[in-house]
């Protein structure tokens, strides 16, 4: 990063020094008399920079309110599946309980069944 920035700084000195012709900058009623031409352009530049940053600063914060909000639904959903996990157990430990009450008594009908024919 160090060396693009030397290399950059290195090619707009070289084109500074050769265009230092100066120029008068009309905006509106606004006039600015004799600037020189490199002087206009790295203000372009910086202004390109600046205006790139802060476009950029309001998408990180989008992004990261986007992210805290999926986040929290990701949290809600983890909840909910723990519930339902400890459901479906609860339900499944319920099922074993009855079958082993009714075992017995199927044990007994099974038997009869057998006899009965």
């Amino acid at each position: 990063m160090i060396s693009l920035a030397i290399i950059f700084g290195l090619f707009f000195t070289a084109f500074s020094v050769q265009n230092i012709t100066p120029v008068t900058l009309v905006f509106g009623d606004f006039s600015a008399p004799a600037i020189p031409i490199y002087i206009i352009i790295l203000f372009a530049i910086l202004l390109g920079v600046l205006i790139a940053w802060i476009f950029n600063l309001i998408d990180a914060v989008t992004s990261f309110f986007i992210l805290r909000n999926k986040e929290g639904t990701i949290r809600e959903l983890k909840k909910t599946i723990s519930e339902l996990i400890r459901r479906v157990h609860n339900l499944e430990l319920d099922t074993d309980s009855k079958k082993s009450k009714k075992k017995p008594d199927s044990d007994d009908e099974e038997s009869e069944d057998e006899n009965s024919l």
